[in-house]
């Protein structure tokens, strides 16, 4: 049996293994239309795949309206708008998660990986609820996460997991698996420019240079110096430079930090 199915999301990833995916008769896809690039729709072409646009809440209400009773399931990665409560309670909509659910619910999971320090994290996929990142979970895929790994890395581990776990929502369907109720967990709010922001009076040079990773993709973490903003793209440890006060030695590109315990180095990202 092929499952009458509809992808919420806009990875380019996620649709392209959906569309191929032998157990799914893809309906539609439905995607922000500021979000919709050219080698998206160029997927939806190839794979003949209705594309389905919408601008904000209401029209995306009005979308899911007009295809529920005719959709087996609906798929949804890297989806911005949170399934209004009255589909929710379908049981037909099936969420990836790129974080666990009992340690790391809400958005920005991947940074939120990094800014905590973890070391590993995993993709999870769950049915969902009317409560954010709850429900039943149906499977996880764990990856490691490694000192040089920032957003972008990590997401693309993560992203190994889609096909393994498109796999098991098929035998859960089928009945061969179960799959575990999660509620409550962790939840962290949106990420906020003070998650990113470095306190030389309370951050370790740990947790420096995890709010540099966590930004790397971006303009940088922030430093605030003199009332002034600045945004860091690196950070480099320096021996031999410790000091018995703290001090910041500001240079053209990169400020020098001699504390107590350690000393580094913050290289500003330029223009």
């Amino acid at each position: 049996m092929k499952y009458k199915s509809i992808y919420l999301g806009t990875s380019t990833i996620a649709f392209d293994l959906i569309c191929k995916h032998s157990d799914f008769n893809i309906q539609s896809v439905i995607c922000e239309g500021k979000r919709i690039t050219p080698a998206y729709a160029n997927i939806a072409k190839i794979h003949g795949i209705e594309l389905l646009s919408f601008v904000n809440k209401e029209e995306l209400v009005i979308i899911l309206d007009s295809v529920l009773d005719k959709t087996d399931l609906f798929i949804i990665y890297q989806f911005d708008y949170i399934i209004p409560k009255q589909f929710s309670s379908s049981d037909k909509f099936y969420n990836f998660h790129s974080g666990s659910l009992s340690t790391n619910r809400g958005a920005h999971p991947i940074i939120r990986s990094i800014l905590n320090g973890d070391t590993k994290t995993e993709l999870t996929l769950h049915r969902i609820n009317e409560q954010i990142d709850q429900g039943m979970v149906v499977g996880t895929f764990e990856v490691s996460i490694d000192q040089t790994d920032d957003a972008i890395s990590l997401k693309a581990k993560t992203e190994k997991g889609l096909q393994s776990l498109l796999d098991k929502l098929m035998l859960f369907l089928k009945g061969d698996v179960d799959a575990n109720e999660i509620n409550g967990g962790k939840y962290y709010k949106p990420i906020s420019e003070e998650d990113y922001t470095i306190n030389l009076h309370l951050d370790s040079e740990i947790q420096i240079s995890n709010k540099i990773r966590s930004q790397k993709q971006y303009k940088g973490a922030v430093f605030v110096f003199n009332g002034k903003k600045y945004y860091i793209k690196n950070i480099e440890h320096l021996d031999d430079l410790l000091n018995d006060e703290n001090t910041i030695d500001f240079k053209d590109h990169f400020f020098v930090i001699k504390r107590l315990d350690t000393s580094f180095k913050l290289i500003i990202k330029e223009d």
